[in-house]
């Protein structure tokens, strides 16, 4: 049960609120595999486990994980952008796929391994690392407002209504996105829209589903069961998302 895995989470500095979202730990202090439904969320990782540093990239569709006796993560979730600035190369190839770090930028891995290894508390030093880079690199404004929009509306905002509210031409958009994140905006509305009520239900559970779900902008359960299914291959009520829901 998702109880078992011990979880915190820290935020980065304010300067790096628009490159990192959030830097995590998590651990199993039982003596039992967890088996873990990772949903897509919109972002992506860069994961230390057990001594192993991976990237985790944008998610797609959901995956299930075993998490084994005593395995520990350390973890950094990047804004959907910013690993295209960090790794200056097409993102896209990374989506849905978890890759050793060292077969994409090995000096990046070794100061990953770096700054994790000397990271045990506090995050300052991985503050100071990623302040010197991101301070060197710059973001259409345009992706950012886009992005703010879809958040905003709860994913349900059309392309055009988008690129209208921007005062920019859709493939434009379209092309923005694809080069910094890898899939269209479409895509990414679609699973802003999920996890949103992916989040409601991991906090208040499955009650009056319907409800939350005409809230979140779904037109009626059916949409929002084959949206659930297409991204997870599972059901709100399955007994592995139970591990997330109180169901």
């Amino acid at each position: 049960m998702l109880q078992k895995i011990i979880a915190s989470y820290q935020h980065p500095s304010k300067e790096l609120e628009k490159y990192i979202k959030v830097y995590w730990r998590a651990y199993n202090p039982i003596l039992e595999e967890v088996e873990m439904p990772i949903v897509p969320d919109g972002s992506m990782d860069i994961i230390w486990l057990n001594g192993h540093i991976f990237l985790s990239g944008l998610m797609e569709s959901a995956r299930v994980i075993s998490i084994a006796p005593e395995d520990r993560f350390l973890g950094i979730r990047f804004q959907p952008y910013a690993l295209a600035l960090l790794l200056a190369k097409d993102i896209s190839i990374y989506n849905d796929k978890s890759v050793p770090l060292e077969e994409i930028d090995k000096a990046l891995e070794e100061d990953m391994r770096g700054l994790f290894d000397t990271n045990r508390e506090g995050n300052k030093i991985l503050n100071d690392y990623f302040e010197r880079f991101f301070t060197h690199v710059s973001i259409d404004r345009a992706l950012l407002d886009s992005l703010d929009l879809i958040l905003t509306s709860h994913g349900n905002i059309l392309v055009a209504d988008c690129a209208e509210a921007l005062e920019i031409h859709p493939k434009k958009l379209e092309r923005l996105f694809v080069r910094y994140m890898g899939l269209s905006v479409k895509k990414y509305s679609k699973i802003i829209r999920f996890y949103d009520v992916h989040t409601v239900l991991r906090k208040k559970g499955l009650e009056n589903l319907t409800q939350k779900i005409l809230d979140k902008g779904y037109f009626d359960q059916a949409h929002f069961n084959r949206d659930f299914k297409k991204l997870t291959g599972l059901t709100p009520s399955s007994k592995l998302m139970s591990v997330l829901y109180n169901t």
